[in-house]
């Protein structure tokens, strides 16, 4: 396993599958902690956390940070350019 990406903490949009789940596992080979938002676990369930999100609705992408930054610690604040509003978790 590479170390590129070690203690960071990654967010992955659609990672049951396809691309998403592509990008999460190289992100995960890479070292990062990787979270995986999607309305189903798919096959993420090795490579990432499965946190359920609808992107598409903004109180489940509200509940989904909530979540992240509870399970993994982090702080993160985030710009949302579809709603125009800011989420600190």
């Amino acid at each position: 396993m590479n170390s590129e990406f070690a203690g960071l903490t990654a967010i992955i949009t659609g990672a049951g599958s396809g691309i998403g789940l592509e990008v999460a596992k190289g992100l995960k080979q890479r070292g990062a902690t990787v979270f995986g938002f999607d309305i189903a676990a798919g096959q993420m369930e090795s490579v990432a956390t499965f946190i359920k999100c609808d992107i598409g609705d903004a109180v489940s992408v509200d509940a989904a940070f909530a979540d992240c930054c509870r399970a993994d610690g982090i702080c993160c604040y985030l710009y949302k350019v579809r709603y125009r509003r800011c989420c600190l978790c």
